[in-house]
């Protein structure tokens, strides 16, 4: 039994998480917020969810998908590499929503 205190799938998530933070930024800037990665069973697919005020970001980075994959995968350390599959995060738009509510004058 392990002693660590999050699975695998977790500890790997969060680390892809933090490498893809990382290239986005590197390759096109501050045109999102990627709010949470979570990895397949079988580590084959990562669902990327993001946070942005333009939804053509996301086909940018779809477009640059390989150029990102191609830096992440220097420094994976796991059998497979995940597939990137990007998505809206639609609970953090939701909450931006209710905090813009709140913080109005009509609340």
């Amino acid at each position: 039994m392990s002693n660590k205190p999050y699975k695998r799938n977790e500890r790997l998530a969060c680390r892809l998480l933090d490498m893809v933070r990382k290239e986005v930024w590197m390759i096109h800037g501050n045109i999102c917020n990627i709010t949470y990665v979570t990895l397949s069973k079988d580590f084959k697919y990562s669902d990327v969810y993001l946070q942005t005020e333009d939804e053509n970001n996301i086909k940018l980075l779809q477009d640059s998908e390989k150029e990102i994959m191609r830096q992440v995968r220097s420094n994976w350390s796991a059998k497979y590499m995940p597939t990137l599959r990007f998505h809206i995060d639609k609970k953090a738009n939701h909450m931006d929503k209710m905090r813009a509510i709140m913080e109005s004058e009509d609340f």
